[in-house]
């Protein structure tokens, strides 16, 4: 039996996954709902921070509850479990923060991080999200994904710039993306944050689409090409350890 304001309010949550935002009336026209009733529902979801809305354009998007309890299950099917004892490694080599993302649609999510002690550090949250193409951990799950879900991705979104070296349109993007592809890391130098630089890899399946990300994150001023030289072997060997972790639970996909 199927109780029908549960299933009005998981509607709305289902057409926001494959949305940035939308208002009140596109959503009820688009489920064929009465503009009241989607508006109390939006209500209820709002409260349980299962829909957030933004701030500027007043219209909603998926919240961080939903982030939650997607970051929980795929701990329990094992990115995050496979990922950990391989951060541990990789934050000792580095004496960097080391952190765990995720692609959701456009944003990178942050979904486990080893902090280094140094009291100069990257300090992003867990659950914290952040436009992917300002990221190497981002743009290297990107490079990794197929053309045509990539293409769909950012077939119509604008690329938001954080600092003046975000890469700012399509064109850039793919041509970096290929380069990316191309040597197996990416690098992200005051692209998210200024004087923050990045080095990320790919965590793979088997059919070599990605699933997540590792990432050593420093200050600029620690990040000299010699030491960057030093660091892209250490995380690209921590990706491929968990990637090869991955394959052996049988994890083949992560939905961005």
């Amino acid at each position: 039996m199927v109780v029908s304001t549960v299933d009005k309010a998981l509607r709305i949550v289902l057409l926001l996954e494959n949305r940035d935002q939308m208002g009140i009336t596109a959503m009820a026209k688009s489920l064929r709902i009465a503009p009241s009733t989607v508006h109390r529902l939006v209500a209820s979801l709002a409260a349980h921070d299962f829909i957030a809305q933004d701030p500027e354009s007043r219209k909603y998007r998926l919240g961080m509850a939903v982030f939650r309890i997607g970051s929980s299950v795929a701990a329990r099917f094992g990115v995050r479990s496979a990922a950990l004892r391989t951060m541990e490694v990789l934050a000792e080599e580095s004496a960097e923060t080391v952190n765990l993302g995720v692609l959701v649609r456009r944003q990178l999510y942050y979904v486990e991080k080893i902090q280094t002690n140094d009291p100069i550090r990257v300090d992003l949250q867990v659950g914290h999200a952040v436009p992917a193409h300002c990221t190497a951990m981002g743009k290297v799950i990107l490079a990794y994904l197929p053309t045509h879900t990539r293409e769909a991705l950012f077939r119509t979104a604008a690329l938001e710039r954080r600092t003046p070296r975000s890469i700012g349109d399509r064109a850039t993007l793919n041509r970096e993306l290929e380069k990316i592809r191309q040597r197996g890391y990416a690098r992200d130098d005051s692209e998210l944050i200024e004087g923050i630089s990045c080095i990320a890899a790919p965590i793979l399946s088997a059919a070599g689409i990605a699933i997540a990300a590792i990432s050593v994150a420093g200050p600029s001023s620690r990040m000299s090409s010699s030491r960057v030289k030093r660091l892209i072997p250490l995380v690209m060997k921590a990706a491929r350890t968990t990637s090869t972790e991955i394959r052996g639970l049988g994890m083949t996909s992560f939905r961005p």
